[in-house]
């Protein structure tokens, strides 16, 4: 009997201590419930749009797989993209090219008789040309030949890029990323801690990604959608019938290249380039060469107003100075390298110009006939 009692008075005596601890539990629960709530919102509906259930990026990768075209987008994530179409690939693609939007409209016309994709995202990263390829390397699908569209903005380090854009570009894809990481380093291991991490609030579910989403929620729900003549070619190329065939409207444009966001992006009077970042881009390079890959790079070229401008200004300094470590990166290496940023050196003309940076698909030709190193 009197065991019994201590027994009894034993728990009352625990559960009277935990108490607090319950009361705390309950409190933080209530704090932070309504917070992942609103969270996996933003998630849901910065990814997601319609009534499908699908995101519009799995629905625009699963028409391409189809080998549809895509007309009349909205703003999507074209990384979200290339992380369905690849998953969903079934076989080896020739030729793939990687690039930021510069290289969009690289079509399979310029690879005849080859099976091709263009891979390309907007404000490609070296994260990006990583993440990209690792995608491919883990569908057991490495193409046979990778056509890279070297950047001068890629040789920025990640900070200056995330206090220039406010985010980092690849956050929706960052898992991909650790894993092109640790394809670069195998002796890199993830702590517990971070596994666990990752268990719990998987990639898509970081500060990152949630600002990420909150901004195409955005653009999507708030600004108006990209232009109904944007089309997604099955190649992966984009076709924008609306872009500028006005030479002097374009030269007007080009005149005035100091003064955008892209431009800001561009320069960094800071450095001329960073040597980490060259590193990361010869790691990445190596990577895909033991992997039996054929590594092309390409130097998309500037329109030639604002090339000058580029070239008369200290605060572009990097851009000549990139191009040349480019280039000694291709001799080292002995990588075929195609293209210039300066426009001259390819005869690259004003008419071949939708805006002081982007190309037609007469320049893009005009660029990749330009061989500058054989490889």
């Amino acid at each position: 009997m009197s065991h019994s009692s201590s027994t009894s008075s034993f728990r009352l005596a625990v559960s009277e201590d935990l108490r607090p601890l319950g009361v705390w539990a309950l409190t933080l629960g209530a704090r932070f419930v309504p917070l992942f709530g609103v969270a996996f919102a933003l998630l849901w509906m910065g990814r997601s749009s319609g009534s499908t259930g699908l995101g519009l990026e799995d629905r625009v990768a699963d028409s391409l797989l189809t080998g549809r075209d895509v007309t009349g987008l909205p703003t999507c994530d074209t990384r979200l993209v290339q992380r369905r179409y690849i998953a969903g690939l079934r076989e080896r693609k020739d030729v793939v090219v990687i690039a930021s939007s510069r290289g969009f409209m690289i079509q399979h016309t310029l690879f005849p008789g080859k099976s091709f994709f263009n891979s390309s995202v907007g404000a490609a990263n070296l994260e990006d040309l990583l993440a990209i390829y690792s995608m491919y390397r883990r569908a057991g699908f490495t193409p046979g030949v990778i056509l890279l569209g070297v950047e001068p903005w890629m040789f920025k380090s990640a900070e200056t890029i995330k206090a220039d854009l406010g985010v980092l570009p690849w956050a929706l894809i960052s898992q991909e990323v650790d894993d092109g990481l640790r394809l670069l380093h195998p002796e890199r291991r993830d702590s517990v801690a971070s596994r666990l991490g990752r268990f719990i609030l998987p990639s898509w579910f970081s500060i990152n990604s949630i600002r990420q989403s909150l901004v195409f929620l955005v653009r999507r729900h708030v600004a108006p959608p990209v232009p109904l003549h944007v089309t997604y070619r099955a190649d992966g190329s984009v076709l924008d019938a609306g872009l500028r065939h006005d030479r002097l409207a374009v030269r007007a444009m080009a005149a005035d290249f100091d003064k955008g966001d892209v431009q800001n992006f561009l320069r960094d009077p800071r450095t001329s380039i960073s040597a980490e970042r060259l590193r990361l881009f010869e790691d990445i390079l190596r990577l895909m060469k033991s992997d039996g890959v054929s590594v092309q790079l390409f130097l998309a070229s500037f329109h030639p107003v604002a090339w000058d401008l580029v070239r008369s200004s200290e605060r572009y300094r990097a851009l000549p100075v990139i191009e040349q470590a480019v280039l000694e990166l291709g001799r080292r290496l002995a990588l075929p390298v195609f293209g210039s940023y300066d426009p001259a050196i390819c005869g690259v003309e004003e008419d071949d110009f939708s805006d002081p940076i982007h190309l037609f698909e007469s320049g893009i030709q005009r660029v990749l006939s330009c061989r500058r190193l054989p490889g």
